[in-house]
């Protein structure tokens, strides 16, 4: 009866081998399909060719010599769906939206702020203590949160903030009140490469 059952058992191994055998073979040859697409993903390390004409190459023809960054708000991956950005803005106005996921338009934009928005945001920045707050609100045991990076550069200060979990209701305040002064600008696409 034991020789019987091993027999059996044996059988079913071998015949389970060969399934395993042809499930690998197939796995392997749609992994070499779909890594062989000739298409390359770019990291968040990656940065823009500039040698074919990328949006890179004409923001630092707009930007002046000499021109700092004024202003600057970053949001960044979730594992959802949470918007991509990032508005850099300039002392001379210029500014940059580079839209890169889960926005209303992806791409690369730029637009010439009135004096009076800066003015608005370093304001408002002065009103909810920015150049007082931390420098970092995060913990590294809460994961899926977006980050929020702000930075501010005006009279003699500079000031960068990464707010991911539980930064005051102040900052984001503040972080909310860029896009909304930004919200009715009219930006200009700038054609990538790809377009």
């Amino acid at each position: 009866m034991e020789s019987f059952l091993f027999k059996v058992g044996k059988a079913n191994f071998i015949i389970m081998k060969k399934h395993m055998y042809n499930w690998l073979v197939i796995m392997g040859v749609a992994l070499m399909a779909a890594c062989g697409s000739g298409k390359k993903g770019m990291t968040s390390g990656d940065k823009p060719d500039d040698s074919k004409g990328s949006e890179t190459t004409e923001v630092k023809d707009q930007v002046q010599d000499g021109d700092s960054v004024f202003a600057r708000l970053r949001r960044g991956a979730c594992f959802g769906r949470c918007p991509m950005y990032e508005v850099l803005i300039y002392q001379s106005g210029y500014a940059t939206y580079d839209a890169k996921r889960f926005t209303d338009t992806v791409g690369f934009f730029y637009a010439h702020l009135p004096a009076s928005k800066l003015e608005d945001i370093k304001k408002y920045a002065n009103e909810v203590g920015y150049f007082e707050m931390e420098d970092k609100y995060d913990n590294e045991y809460v994961t899926d949160l977006p980050s929020t990076e702000t930075r501010c550069h005006f009279d003699g200060k500079d000031k960068a903030i990464v707010n991911r979990y539980q930064g005051p209701r102040e900052l984001r305040s503040f972080e909310q009140y860029i896009d909304d002064v930004l919200k009715d600008v009219k930006w200009i696409r700038i054609p990538s490469s790809q377009d």
